[in-house]
């Protein structure tokens, strides 16, 4: 048996395929995971660099013909259940085309194979949104706790990495597809059927690989094109997957949903808001259509969402400002941290060496967060002002420890 299939859904991205197989077939094979490409796309071309990679003596690699699912969705399916493997897998690791890890993070995951855990979950927690509590955890045997935590991570169809013998083998497909396959739900296949398992098994254990921005390589040959139904996508079809998980997991569910449509890439950012805007793809109707649901789906106040609507775009951008100083003045640093990091234009509303300053103290409070679940880096701070005497307070007992050799 070998160890992992990590298995690549690719339909006309034979550039994509031909980036990431060229940086990552090496690593992979050296670390036992065998790359399974499931094609169906609508030539040959990606059939024909998978073969220009066996011309040159690649082992690992194998190439799956997929044209018999009818969408990405069963698509998934197929991997999940095991169908065209080459080789019986101990893990099946589902992943966009796109996406490859560093030799680092492939051993940390080999680590957490041999010591057998059902899930392993690929994250990368330093570029949390959700930092309200910290991340220390490596382990979980909940599946509420870890649907609330990871949820935003089973997403991805990237990272998340399953035992097949113990989350696989015996799922009932055809019951999960009767309960959760219908309509809005069939989008969430991956995260949800993830989420079943964990709940029909007896017990799990799930490992957390984390991993920093420079393990992960992004190609920039294809890239994602769900904008046009972001709405649709991450209100409608979202709120519906999650709410039809059993009512064991109500006490998780708001969590859960809000870390993922509160990312500034959704709706967790003005300047993401006024971009789709301007892109005419969020107006009055749309704002009428959530307005009762915006507060469960992100942190903007929903007359900023209406303004938005309306095209009152600098008004809103002017009261982000103002709406940060409030909450240094509140101590609210948590929505303090979201409105400076994931709104561009602050840049413009304070001079580049305080811009500068804000961004290391906010950085450094996130890290703390992340981390230990708290941090002093605003103990007392109220004004922007305060911030700079705070780093510039720091800044002198750093020097200070250097020159005692304090700090290595």
């Amino acid at each position: 048996m070998s160890e992992i299939a990590c298995c690549y859904l690719t339909h006309n991205h034979p550039d994509t395929i031909k980036d990431i197989l060229s940086r990552s077939l090496d690593d992979y094979m050296e670390h036992n995971i065998d790359i399974c490409v499931f094609d169906d796309s609508t030539d040959d071309e990606t059939l024909r660099i998978i073969e220009s990679f066996w011309d040159k003596g690649a082992n690992g690699l194998y190439y799956v013909d997929a044209h018999e699912a009818q969408s990405v969705y069963e698509k998934m399916i197929m991997i999940l259940k095991g169908c065209g493997l080459p080789k019986d897998y101990k893990y099946i690791w589902p992943s966009k085309d796109r996406v490859c890890f560093s030799a680092q993070v492939l051993d940390r995951i080999i680590e957490a194979a041999n010591a057998g855990y059902d899930v392993i979950q690929v994250a990368d927690e330093f570029q949390r949104w959700d930092v309200k509590r910290p991340t220390s955890r490596d382990v979980y045997t909940d599946a509420g706790e870890f649907y609330r935590d990871y949820m935003v991570y089973f997403t991805n169809w990237e990272g998340t990495i399953r035992r097949y013998d113990t989350l696989l083998q015996s799922f009932d497909w055809d019951g999960y597809m009767l309960k959760y396959g219908v309509g809005y739900m069939n989008e969430f296949i991956h995260p949800m059927s993830l989420i079943a398992g964990l709940l029909d098994a007896e017990s799990f254990t799930a490992s957390i690989v984390r991993f920093e921005k420079s393990e992960r390589y992004i190609s920039d040959k294809s890239g994602s094109a769900w904008e046009n139904q972001v709405f649709w996508l991450w209100i409608d079809a979202w709120l519906q997957s999650n709410y039809a998980l059993p009512s064991s997991l109500d006490p998780y569910k708001f969590d859960a949903i809000r870390s993922q449509t509160g990312l500034p890439e959704l709706f967790g950012s003005v300047g993401k808001m006024i971009m789709l805007s301007k892109k005419e793809l969020y107006n009055e109707e749309i704002f009428a259509k959530y307005k009762n649901l915006w507060p469960f789906i992100t942190d903007i106040p929903v007359e900023w969402l209406e303004q938005i609507a309306l095209g009152k775009l600098n008004e809103v951008i002017n009261e982000t400002k103002c709406e940060f100083e409030r909450a240094l003045k509140k101590q609210d640093f948590l929505w303090a941290l979201k409105l400076i990091s994931s709104n561009s234009w602050f840049a413009e509303f304070y001079d580049a060496e305080t811009y500068n300053i804000l961004n290391i103290c906010f950085y450094i409070f996130k890290q703390d967060m992340i981390r230990k679940g708290y941090s002093h880096m605003f103990d007392g701070v109220e004004t922007v002002s305060g911030i700079i005497d705070r780093y510039e307070h720091l800044q002198i007992i750093n020097n200070s420890d250097k020159e005692k050799g304090n700090i290595i």
